[in-house]
């Protein structure tokens, strides 16, 4: 029994035998076309076919194109849209606007182009290298040399450590010894902590210790000391201050 409807194309047929819908043959497809274009090898057939598709191919482009303009104008669209900014956004955006020009006038920022490509015209505020920050000095530490003697500092309380902290004041042991050897060019470089060494050594050897001579007491100066012990030192205290 034929179902109801349609059948899935002008193409198709009812098999009865076989209970379904089934492809018609070449010929039967070909009594429904005129006759200049019947017959598979037909040449006016072939050229029909071609432009038929050629044009197909023509209104798939220019509805292709029309498409891809209509998503470029709604994007456009949505793009120039101005947001419904609120009285609060407003307060940041000023905030934010004040924050930037204080940060730029202390030179320690400076605009600089957003990155990203959807960011194109925005400005971004970049901390400038070297400005506002102090070199701190490099602290020492347990495996630390001396910068005069070359020695390992090893445990020191706090203090010590603080206290020689600040009289190398960055002076390394190393960096001392690379300055000598520049200053004094020697030219011995197997020689060159040695040498660092000999160098303060000498300094100390010149450096010679001050001592105040003693005052020559005026009083006693010329006398016996049977005359000196009858002097008491009440006495020689008023006599030098006179």
């Amino acid at each position: 029994m034929k179902p109801k409807g349609k059948a899935p194309s002008k193409h198709h047929k009812w098999d009865a035998k076989n209970k379904k819908w089934v492809l018609k043959s070449f010929e039967e497809r070909q009594k429904g076309r005129p006759f200049y274009l019947q017959g598979k090898d037909n040449p006016i057939r072939q050229v029909h076919d071609f432009v038929r598709n050629v044009n197909a191919e023509k209104k798939y482009r220019a509805n292709a194109a029309k498409k891809a303009n209509l998503v470029k104008e709604e994007s456009k669209k949505k793009t120039n849209l101005k947001p419904n900014l609120t009285s609060k956004d407003k307060e940041d955006i000023r905030k934010e606007n004040e924050l930037s020009k204080v940060l730029t006038s202390s030179k320690k920022y400076k605009e600089v182009d957003a990155p990203g490509p959807n960011n194109k015209g925005k400005k971004v505020l970049q901390k400038v290298n070297g400005s506002g920050s102090k070199k701190s000095t490099p602290k020492s530490t347990v495996h630390t040399r001396h910068y005069k003697t070359g020695e390992r500092l090893g445990v020191l309380t706090r203090r010590q450590r603080a206290k020689y902290d600040a009289e190398a004041a960055g002076r390394t042991f190393e960096g001392e010894v690379a300055r000598h050897e520049k200053e004094s060019g020697h030219g011995k470089k197997h020689k060159r902590e040695t040498l660092y060494k000999a160098s303060h050594r000498k300094k100390k050897l010149k450096v010679k210790p001050t001592t105040t001579p003693k005052k020559k007491n005026k009083i006693l100066e010329g006398k016996s000391l049977e005359e000196r012990k009858k002097i008491s030192k009440a006495a020689l205290k008023a006599l030098e201050d006179k």
